[in-house]
């Protein structure tokens, strides 16, 4: 089985999300409850429990509307109990594709960038990602199709999945990762 290191969790971060408006995060599981630990992760109350960097463009930034609490931002997540009515697992297959997924502004993997002539090499990225949370890890989306099925369709080109917003953005898809040990984070944006 591969095992992801501080460096390849990095370089996979890298090749999946450099230009991207994403938020990526990992948080200890610590209470009984997965969705109170995606929660404290969305905002920002925990810290990677091992150290590794993850990718937040909006931590540092300032011009967040008045009175939204920076900490959640962009997010507008009341409860940890509204994060899981509104995500619904998928299979660790469609968790992967998800994955890179994300890097499109509509969450259709076949219209990223490269894909079509290198899906592997993207692919390969988010199994390295996914390696961090154990074979047993449990996945959930807000794509509106996984109430419905633990394999949504990403390759839709005319129309968007469908989503149940997270945020006031035009668009937000993301991916709810969850070991024994850890809750992974990964949300991808579309304010314009």
């Amino acid at each position: 089985m591969h095992t992801t290191t501080r460096e390849t969790w990095a370089a996979a971060l890298t090749t999946l999300y450099e230009d991207e408006y994403v938020f990526v995060s990992v948080g200890p599981r610590s209470n009984t409850s997965w969705d109170a630990d995606a929660w404290a992760v969305m905002r920002r109350d925990v810290s990677d429990p091992r150290g590794w960097a993850g990718q937040d463009w909006d931590s540092n930034k300032h011009d967040q509307p008045a009175g939204v609490d920076r900490r959640g931002f962009p997010f507008n997540v009341g409860s940890a109990e509204q994060i899981s009515r509104n995500l619904h697992e998928i299979d660790a297959g469609s968790a992967e594709r998800l994955l890179v997924a994300l890097m499109n502004d509509w969450c259709h993997i076949t219209e990223v960038p490269g894909f079509q002539k290198d899906p592997e090499s993207l692919l390969a990225a988010a199994r390295t990602i996914m390696s961090r949370f154990a074979k047993t890890c449990t996945c959930y989306t807000n794509l509106a199709e996984a109430r419905e099925t633990r394999t949504p369709n990403l390759d839709a080109r005319d129309v968007g999945p469908g989503w149940t917003p997270f945020t006031e953005y035009t668009a937000d898809y993301g991916l709810a990762v969850v070991s024994d040990s850890e809750v992974g984070i990964f949300w991808s944006f579309n304010p314009v």
